[in-house]
C-alpha cells in the first residue's frame, strides 16, 4: 500500500523555517519575558500570512481537561458556562509554543465566541479564577494604566512548549485542581 503523505508547498516550507529560526533566536536573545511572549506571539500570529494560526497539538492531561470542563459546567448561569467552555477550547487551541501565551487578542475571540470584547475579558477573569489561566501585565510605552494584558494557559491544565520549560514555569504557577496520580494500585 502506498503512503500518503500531505504536500506542503515549498513556499509553506521556507516560510515554515524562517518563522522556526526568528523563534529560536528570540529565545537565544535572553529578553525579559513579558518581551519574549509578545515577539513570540507575533511571529505566531503572522506565520500563516495573518490568519489565524492552525490548530496544534497541545499536552493536556485528559482527566484535568475533563475537570475542567466540569466546574466550567458547574457555574452559575450568569457566567455563561457555554460561552466560557467555547472559549477555553479556542485558548487550547491557539497557545504560543514556547510561552503558553494565548495567541488571539480579545477582539478575535470576541468574534469567535460570538459575543462583546468586554464579555470576553469577563469570560477570562472567570477561567482566571478557576485557575485555568493566568494573567500578566505588560507596561506599554505612552500607554497610562497597569498595562495590556496577555494571558497565559496555566501550566498544570495544558502545555505545548518543551517538557523542561514546561517543569521549571510550573514551579510558579499554583495548581489549579488536585494533583491526580497515575498508575496502577
Amino acid at each position: 500500500m502506498a503512503k500518503l503523505t500531505r504536500f506542503v508547498p515549498k513556499a509553506d516550507q521556507i516560510a515554515k523555517a524562517k518563522a522556526d529560526e526568528a523563534r529560536q533566536a528570540v529565545l537565544d536573545l535572553g529578553l525579559p519575558e513579558g518581551a519574549t511572549a509578545d515577539i513570540l506571539v507575533t511571529i505566531a500570529r503572522h506565520e500563516n500570512g495573518g490568519r489565524l494560526a492552525e490548530w496544534k497539538f497541545n499536552m493536556l492531561n485528559p482527566s484535568q481537561c475533563l475537570t475542567v470542563w466540569d466546574a466550567i459546567r458547574a457555574l452559575p448561569s450568569d457566567d455563561r458556562p457555554n460561552q466560557v467552555r467555547h472559549l477555553f477550547d479556542l485558548i487550547l487551541t491557539h497557545i504560543e509554543t514556547n510561552t503558553g501565551a494565548v495567541t488571539l487578542s480579545r477582539e478575535e475571540l470576541a468574534a469567535l465566541v460570538g459575543t462583546e470584547p468586554k464579555h470576553v475579558s469577563t469570560m477570562m477573569g472567570t477561567l482566571e479564577r478557576m485557575g485555568v489561566v493566568y494573567r500578566r501585565r505588560h507596561k506599554v510605552m505612552g500607554m497610562r494604566g497597569p498595562g495590556v494584558a496577555r494571558y497565559f494557559v496555566n501550566q498544570h491544565v495544558a502545555w505545548n512548549g518543551s517538557l523542561e520549560l514546561r517543569a521549571e514555569q510550573a514551579k510558579d504557577v499554583p495548581l489549579p485542581f488536585a494533583v491526580i496520580e497515575g498508575g496502577k494500585s
